[in-house]
């Protein structure tokens, strides 16, 4: 699929509106965007692939291939030509590549025996960033070349995303607490975001790069927050009580290998044109997923299978 000749719109219903009178109306909004690429398991966490849908949750596709153990944390190019992931294909989680439609993937490195996870890429889309052994690497897509990105033994770092200006968020955390860090891709130059006072998990980068999204415990149970860039201006988008009315609720950890457990809530996705926010959380019987507007005004439910879904990132918009 050519992603710089698909643009158009795709018309979603509000079925929830979140007015200050507590009131449920329906409205209708366009989203501008691609597919979304998302991770869909039973309830046990096994045997989970990723999928790709229409941000109105239609056209449902299987894309992932890996049988038994999942593929898992799809994440897109910048110009959404390929998509990373982490995946159990071949025994022990690795970071793999392939392209949309689920042809050629491949592994990405061949180092080690320790376990990958959360891969991104970088802008120009030619390595990608994980986390390995509570370190970020980095990996070219060609050649496999792999380089430690930060080297902290009293830190665990993992969960990076990268801007169009190469400056890597990623978590930063110990016994006690977990912060978000940025750090330039080239250069080198690192700040802390946030503090150890709270837990803070999971930044995104917005589309534009002047916000961040990301889950913090700053009031009470993990909520979905928005930062500017440089760590200032913190206001939540919604909260868990709010959630709540609806019949949604935070999550539990899947268990996804012995030894490593997996949260298929903590990362939500920007849209493309940064005023949609897509997230993963339950429901009576199931984990869905669900888009919210960015004023935390609006939701909308988009799966609804009685399965475990997660990991939603929307495809990008290449610039022409």
């Amino acid at each position: 699929m050519n992603a710089t000749s698909k643009k158009h719109p795709f018309t979603v219903l509000l079925i929830l509106s979140l007015l200050s009178g507590g009131c449920i109306s329906q409205s209708t909004l366009e989203i501008e965007g691609h597919e979304l690429v998302f991770f869909q398991s039973n309830k046990e966490g096994s045997k989970g692939n990723i999928f790709l849908m229409n941000t109105d949750g239609s056209r449902q596709q299987q894309i992932g291939k890996s049988g038994v153990r999942p593929d898992y944390y799809p994440n897109w190019s910048k110009d959404g030509r390929k998509i990373t992931f982490e995946s159990y294909r071949r025994g022990g989680w690795r970071i793999w590549i392939t392209d949309p439609d689920g042809s050629n993937a491949r592994r990405l490195d061949n180092i080690g025996r320790d376990y990958e996870f959360d891969p991104t890429f970088d802008a120009a889309g030619t390595q990608v960033i994980y986390s390995r052994n509570g370190d970020l690497y980095k990996v070219n897509v060609v050649s496999g070349k792999t380089e430690r990105f930060t080297n902290t033994p009293a830190l665990y770092e993992s969960q990076p995303d990268v801007s169009l200006n190469d400056d890597v968020i990623y978590v930063a955390g110990n016994e006690e607490g977990a912060q978000i860090v940025q750090k330039n891709l080239h250069s080198g130059k690192e700040k802390n975001l946030t503090t150890k006072q709270y837990t803070e998990l999971a930044p995104i980068w917005s589309p534009d790069g002047t916000a961040i999204l990301f889950y913090s415990d700053r009031e009470g149970g993990f909520e979905l927050f928005i930062m500017n860039a440089d760590g200032s201006n913190i206001r939540r988008v919604i909260s868990n009580e709010t959630l709540k009315k609806y019949g949604i609720q935070r999550g539990t950890f899947l268990k996804l290998d012995e030894g490593w457990n997996h949260c298929l809530q903590y990362r939500a996705t920007f849209s493309p044109d940064g005023q949609w926010i897509a997230f993963s959380a339950d429901t009576d019987d199931s984990r869905e997923i669900f888009i919210v507007s960015k004023d935390g005004k609006s939701l909308r439910q988009l799966t609804r299978n009685k399965l475990h879904d997660g990991f939603p990132a929307f495809r990008p918009i290449a610039k022409k």
